[in-house]
């Protein structure tokens, strides 16, 4: 259910010497189009550019000056524009589907891709057509050395925290490898980590790469992921067909990133949100099974008390939840929330 706006000739695509940037996009023209003016004069000229618009109001269009700059440097690139929003989850998909060369990497449409590490970036896919994918660092996780390996268990254990596994940002798929597990991306589309799902798949099956290379200079904070959205998409990844050993590490692994105190603060802040009461208590109905899911532990019990009581306790659960953690996290983080959520 998509049609194809061509600014290039689709054929430039099929190179197998070119490196796709994919960027999935919702109403975010303004920021995606100053994104790409800052790194345009910098992209090498075997980049392409693809860009999957999931029906933004107003369209993604990229200005003469933009398409002249890129036109210069001989990037070529096209926009993918869906007939109706198809969800953040299956927009990511679709870039799989639409890439033409071997290998591209997955950026956020928020995120700031550092053009002068592209080259050291294309370098690790040559003589890489085994491996399925590719992981640099992040602000989240700078990586030591080079890695190669293969295995579930192995990736959970030395791919860094779990906001750098859920950072797209930082992946280079292999689509040949990569395309066969994509249907199980769009089974865990609720998961809204799709291309974790798939690496995780990936991993099972073919050796992957983890590199020092500092790939994607920032992000935008205010469009960051909520801890509601990582527990939402954690409950999810874990119903993936993946054995006993390798299930537990991604368990251990989320359990040790999920950050309860922000989590409880942001859905009682929905609850409490003017028009937003109906989709905090999804989000709490949703929190309560993650918790119960994974089980133990003085923190989980507490959460699923305050969970239980916080349609009782409304606006008195929001002011003793805010006092708790800004007591020890400082006072900005509830207006960035608020501010994040208000077209939720």
């Amino acid at each position: 259910m998509s049609f194809t706006h061509q600014l290039t000739p689709i054929q430039t695509t099929h190179n197998p010497n070119r490196l796709t940037i994919a960027i999935p996009t919702y109403n975010r023209a303004s920021l995606l189009l100053n994104n790409l003016k800052g790194i345009a004069k910098n992209l090498p000229n075997w980049i392409h550019l693809l860009i999957v618009d999931n029906c933004s109001d107003p369209p993604v269009i990229l200005d003469e000056d933009l398409k002249r700059t890129l036109s210069e440097r001989g990037t070529t690139f096209e926009i993918h524009r869906n007939d109706v929003n198809i969800g953040g989850g299956a927009n990511i998909l679709r870039c799989f589907e639409h890439v033409k060369t071997e290998w591209f990497l997955l950026c956020g449409d928020d995120d700031l891709l550092d053009s002068e590490q592209l080259v050291n970036l294309k370098s690790l896919t040559e003589n890489a057509s085994d491996k399925a994918f590719i992981k640099f660092s992040s602000k989240y996780y700078q990586y030591t050395s080079t890695t190669i390996d293969n295995g579930v268990t192995a990736l959970l254990n030395q791919v860094g925290c779990f906001n750098h596994l859920l950072f797209m940002s930082t992946f280079i798929f292999n689509k040949h490898i990569c395309k066969q597990f994509l249907r199980f991306g769009y089974l865990m589309n609720s998961a809204y980590a799709p291309h974790v799902a798939i690496a995780i798949l990936a991993a099972r099956e073919h050796p992957f790469i983890l590199a020092p290379i500092f790939g994607t200079m920032a992000n935008q904070e205010s469009a960051a992921w909520s801890p509601v959205d990582v527990c939402m998409c954690a409950y999810y990844l874990t119903d993936l067909p993946i054995g006993t050993a390798d299930r537990s590490a991604l368990i251990r692994k989320i359990y040790k990133s999920h950050n309860i105190g922000r989590e409880l603060l942001d859905i009682v802040c929905i609850m409490n949100t003017v028009g937003m009461r109906p989709e905090g208590l999804f989000l709490r109905r949703k929190a309560i099974r993650t918790h119960l899911f994974f089980g133990h532990g003085i923190k989980r019990i507490g959460a699923l008390i305050l969970l239980g009581l916080s349609p009782i306790l409304k606006s008195a659960a929001q002011s003793a939840l805010s006092y708790a953690y800004f007591r020890f996290k400082g006072r900005v983080y509830e207006q960035k929330f608020i501010s994040r959520h208000a077209n939720l």
